[in-house]
């Protein structure tokens, strides 16, 4: 093991530790009415809308429950992907 790399577990707490932070704030941010960029709000409508065409393809050949990437085509999966990250992305952007 090298000396200078950090341990999983630190990795693990740090992550959890960020994410709790960002949502303690965003909480906080949302029940006193304040956003930070009321903007970001587009960027999370941008984000849903390329999540909903991914899933909608699916939907339309394999059936109403759909899990994940599994049965889109890869252009699909990557919508889907960047559909998640701009709704993470513009939530963090408006509240934290």
């Amino acid at each position: 093991m090298k000396e200078n790399r950090i341990l999983w577990i630190g990795e693990a707490v740090f992550v959890i530790l960020i994410i709790l932070g960002s949502i303690i704030i965003a909480v906080r941010n949302m029940i006193r009415g304040q956003v930070a960029h009321p903007m970001a709000s587009l960027i999370i409508l941008s984000g849903v809308v390329l999540f909903c065409i991914a899933k909608i393809s699916v939907i339309k050949s394999n059936g109403l429950f759909t899990r994940g990437t599994k049965n889109m085509s890869q252009a699909m999966a990557n919508l889907y992907r960047i559909g998640y990250w701009m709704m993470f992305v513009g939530f963090l952007l408006a509240f934290v």
